[in-house]
């Protein structure tokens, strides 16, 4: 009998755990997106991601990368984990959206999770 007691509190208290990780991410706590909140909400005029980046306008980007997020412009491995938080939110990496998006980048990359674009699964599991 105290062994199916002990079954069940050590069910109950992994149970309780998961609840809780999937209650954080929810919240936007400890284990929430790389920015620190649930989600991003991004407008709909953005272009989606494509993965091509065939619409980002390189030597603007560059530069955006500079002037909001303090990054080097030829910095490419710094540009892969912007990039990964651009397909994060399945929005086409372009100047304009660097400044729109600069306090949710600089959370992204500072943060444990960030990752570079080839890395991340699924586009979008960021954006609301």
């Amino acid at each position: 009998m105290s062994k199916t007691v002990g079954i069940v509190i050590a069910v109950t208290i992994a149970l309780l755990g998961l609840g809780l990780i999937f209650y954080r991410r929810e919240r936007g706590g400890e284990g929430a997106p790389a920015t620190g909140k649930g989600c991003v909400s991004v407008p709909l005029d953005f272009i989606g991601w494509s993965g091509s980046f065939l619409s980002t306008d390189w030597g603007a980007y560059g530069a955006a990368r500079q002037q909001y997020l303090g990054l080097d412009p030829d910095d490419e491995a710094q540009r892969h984990f912007v990039d990964g938080f651009f397909k994060a939110i399945d929005v086409e990496p372009r100047s304009s959206y660097v400044k729109h998006f600069e306090k949710e980048i600089k959370a992204y990359i500072n943060s444990t999770s960030a990752l570079p674009h080839w890395e991340i699964p699924v586009a979008g599991y960021m954006r609301c």
